[in-house]
């Protein structure tokens, strides 16, 4: 099988799993909105749920496996497949103490650690109680994502990708459930969801585990924290850490800005970015797995003309798919948010100002995407100073606009910033790479085939923003107005973008068209 054949392959198997996690998390976005609407109590759980998915970036994610896998594959190849899965183990070992520690700092200090993201709760009292209540009991996902985020390091290494990037949608479906149930029992929904959160944390790393066994047989404990091939990790791992502290000064800001403006405002645009990451993380993240394995083998190799083919043919892709995702956020984010979230105590004046919010975050969204395919070469080469750089000047970007723009535009020009923000760091990302990789990285094609991308798009935005006004969007998913404004746009929307990229020649149209439909035969 051609590298360009085992690559699509695996983005399917990722973006599948990714999509599946995706609609139960769009169900939480639903469930959420109805139960808990935008006021202090759904401010108290956004707080109580950021603090531990802040501290995740210590611990997990891609800079988890940004630096295991890279580890892994070396100790494989040059050692044996024994002597991975003792690397493998000590990692674990190492990850389990730092989750315990971060664990216990945050319930033991919860009530600190509550206003270290929010200060302006400490002007009342109840809504400080709850979150810090509540942050007790989602404290343990620190752990669990982690764990997760592990897991699938190896398995990813063993080019399985579906069962990690599905095993999310368990933890949203645990959270519907437990707020449905708090809402249906009488009890306080809040308390229910912060319940069915922790039990749908532990099943979205209980199903991890059969695929584990089988791919790489019994994984346990090993402390020999002394170990060589440890050590190197480790070393990755600090600076994992050192990138996780500046990602948490930036949520830690964006916080402290959002919940200085007003009651619900951090709500809305957490939504919106939920929003927004429905519509990137099914294909940024798909694409970005199925990258890594990859790049670090190419690397290994010194093998720069494959990472060349490798990042264009990643970046067309996630351009493809993603410039029409950007079109419909722009221009028909008020239908998409009206359907999602206009139900129950989630108001029409809410749902306005998430779909102000997801316009004005769409460059946000794309930046971002091609930011996690263009880390992923810095990951492979292990060039994590680089990535404290960038990141650093991203966090302080992000604050200066955000004090800027905060007394006249509110959520919008905290929103803004993070956009240029997240422009800024892309092109420098693109820039080292182009500096440090230099011509021996062939890009052919990258420029012009998503030029002819956005062409397409462009035609795609007119249509959605033509129809977007004939809705009853106050009515929300109530109205089946709505409903035939909202599908019959998308697809009659993907259908022009579709055509004119056909007939400007982009060829992953074809490529796409053509996987789908062969798996769509089996």
């Amino acid at each position: 099988m051609s590298s360009a054949s085992r690559f699509y392959r695996a983005v399917l198997s990722s973006s599948l799993g990714t999509a599946i996690s995706r609609v139960f998390g769009l169900a939480r976005t639903i469930a959420l909105g109805a139960f808990l609407g935008a006021g202090p109590v759904s401010d108290a759980w956004d707080i109580a749920w950021t603090l531990p998915n802040a501290f995740r970036r210590f611990v997990a994610d891609e800079g988890l496996t940004g630096a295991l896998v890279p580890a892994i594959s070396r100790a494989e190849a040059d050692e044996g497949h024994d002597r991975a899965r003792e690397v493998a183990n000590t990692t674990l070992a190492f990850l389990v103490a730092l989750c315990s520690f971060i664990v216990a700092i945050l319930v033991l200090f919860s009530e600190h650690a509550v206003l270290a993201f929010a200060y302006s709760f400490r002007n009342n009292p109840e809504q400080l109680a709850l979150a810090a209540g509540l942050l007790k009991v989602t404290a343990p996902l620190v752990f669990l994502v982690s764990f997760v985020s592990f897991m699938e390091g190896l398995l990813n290494q063993r080019d399985h990708y579906f069962v990690p990037k599905m095993a999310p949608g368990l933890l949203a479906l645990g959270m519907v459930i437990g707020v449905a149930s708090g809402g249906a029992l009488g009890t306080e929904p809040v308390w229910g969801l912060a319940f069915g959160t922790l039990v749908g944390g532990v099943l979205h790393a209980v199903v991890n585990l059969p695929v584990l066994w089988q791919k790489w047989g019994p994984i346990g404990l090993r402390f020999a924290f002394g170990d060589p091939r440890f050590r190197a990790v480790a070393k990755e791992l600090s600076k994992v850490i050192a990138i996780g502290l500046l990602a948490q000064v930036n949520i830690l800001a964006l916080r402290q800005l959002l919940t200085s403006v007003g009651h619900g405002v951090t709500t809305q645009y957490s939504q919106a970015n939920r929003v927004v990451d429905l519509a990137q993380g099914i294909i940024a993240v798909g694409i970005g797995s199925a990258l890594l394995p990859a790049l670090s083998k190419a690397a290994a190799n010194h093998d720069q003309a494959a990472i060349g083919r490798e990042l264009t043919r990643a970046l067309r892709l996630a351009g493809f798919l993603l410039l029409p995702a950007a079109a419909v956020l722009v221009a028909f984010g008020l239908p998409v948010s009206a359907i999602l979230l206009r139900v129950g105590a989630y108001t029409l004046s809410d749902v306005q100002a998430t779909a102000g919010t997801v316009a004005i975050m769409t460059p946000f969204m794309l930046s971002i995407a091609g930011i996690n395919l263009l880390k992923k070469v810095f990951f492979a080469y292990e060039w994590r100073n680089a990535l404290l750089g960038v990141g650093g000047l991203g966090v302080a970007t992000t604050i200066v606009l955000g004090i800027a723009l905060k007394p006249a535009f509110g959520l919008l020009g905290i929103a803004g910033a993070l956009s240029v923000s997240t422009v800024v760091q892309f092109a420098l990302y693109g820039w080292l790479l182009r500096r440090w990789l230099g011509d021996d990285v062939k890009t052919d094609g990258l420029a012009s085939g998503v030029g002819r991308m956005a062409l397409a798009a462009v035609p795609t935005a007119a249509w959605f923003a033509l129809i977007a006004p004939f809705g009853e969007w106050e009515y929300g998913p109530q109205s089946l107005v709505n409903w035939g404004v909202l599908l019959g746009g998308l697809v009659t929307g993907g259908l022009i973008y579709g055509g004119i990229a056909w007939m400007l020649g982009v060829e992953e149209l074809t490529r796409v068209v053509g996987l789908v439909r062969r798996r769509l035969g089996r």
